[in-house]
């Protein structure tokens, strides 16, 4: 993993436990405990749940894994007005990324009225006609 120095985005430091016959599910609650290590060995962090009796809190400074996602997101607009349908749709999608530690940094924000043809089962996805990243609908 690279490292970069004095960033200004932090977002929230979650616990890193996992059970032994899990290994690739982590807790991912928020953590407020630090766990120290020798050397060569990363810290670790943890939530209440989870903290030993030797574990600190966590300090003020220091270093943490933080990952970068770069996706698209569509959301079902809430207005036909486009200022009010992408600001209500940003600040949705801010508050469910912070429900998990994240931050995010809106780059852009764009809306489209769109159509789909027949009908869908509950809870599928509506594809976009216009985008090429998808597959042609079906006729």
């Amino acid at each position: 993993m690279a490292y970069t120095n004095g960033v200004h985005v932090v977002p929230a430091i979650r616990c890193q436990h996992r059970d032994e016959g899990e290994r690739s599910i982590f807790c991912g609650n928020f953590a407020s405990w630090y766990r120290r290590a020798a050397a060569p060995f990363a810290p670790r962090y943890f939530c209440h749940k989870h903290k030993r009796p030797a574990d600190v809190e966590i300090p003020n400074d220091g270093e943490l894994p933080r990952v970068r996602l770069m996706l698209d997101v569509f959301v079902g607009g809430v207005s036909w007005n486009a200022g009010e349908a992408e600001r209500e749709a940003a600040e949705v999608i801010r508050l469910a990324i912070a429900t998990v530690g994240g931050v995010s940094s809106p780059i852009s924000v764009t809306s489209a009225i769109v159509t789909w043809r027949a009908a869908r089962p509950v809870g599928e996805a509506i594809v976009d006609a216009g985008d090429p990243t998808q597959p042609p609908l079906k006729h």
